[in-house]
């Protein structure tokens, strides 16, 4: 998806910058005659000029001035960490309709380099990232990041941290006697996603533990 200004700017991309200028042009021309166009380039296109490098086709619907109550409030829904359907619309006609689950948000408990890389990873990819731990030298690494990192003072897992289906909940403990009390609690919560580190020692050792089957 991409988004056309009137002065021309753009957001999103197509192609990565192949079509991308001269789907401004057919933009700008659209909004002038408040009517959708539809347009084909690479293999089998009416521009001989315009070829994309993969060799593949893309079609492109414009859609000048569409009906923006849609994204509106799915961009509300998403916000509030809920399912949106995004419909592209004018009209009385709809052309592309999306189903938007919540950014994936992952949590992580844990001490050590372990933690730190993983939120290394998180910022590289774009990952909604929290991070809580009872290190302070980690604490400091994390915040020189930029990272909101939260101390942990006690293994006991707050009843105020928000968690729904789109989240991942990690340990990266490497002393052990922090884990089954959280681990009881986020196998008791909505996340979609938990993981724990450990040799099979003490994996055995946490499953042992019928509470938290």
């Amino acid at each position: 998806m991409m988004l056309v200004y009137c002065d021309g700017r753009i957001s999103g991309s197509l192609s990565s910058g192949c079509i991308e200028a001269d789907i401004v042009q057919h933009a700008l021309r659209a909004l002038q005659t408040d009517t959708p166009i539809k347009l084909k380039y690479g293999a089998n296109s009416s521009w001989i000029d315009l070829r994309l490098p993969c060799g593949g086709a893309i079609e492109v619907t414009i859609v000048p001035r569409p009906d923006a109550a849609s994204f509106r409030n799915g961009i509300l829904k998403l916000k509030r960490r809920e399912p949106a359907r995004l419909q592209l619309s004018k009209g009385d006609e709809s052309f592309f309709q999306w189903q938007l689950n919540p950014p994936i948000k992952l949590m992580v408990f844990g001490t050590g380099q372990e933690a730190l890389y993983t939120a290394r990873l998180a910022i590289q990819f774009g990952v909604d990232y929290r991070p809580f731990t009872p290190e302070k030298t980690l604490l400091s690494h994390s915040q020189k990041l930029g990272i909101l990192t939260s101390l942990l003072t006690t293994p006991k897992w707050r009843d105020s941290l928000p968690v729904d289906p789109w989240t991942a909940i990690t340990l990266l403990f490497h002393d052990h006697d922090w884990e089954p009390p959280l681990l009881q609690s986020a196998l008791a919560s909505a996340a979609f996603y938990i993981g724990s580190q450990g040799s099979k020692s003490p994996i055995r050792k946490l499953l042992s533990n019928t509470s938290m089957l």
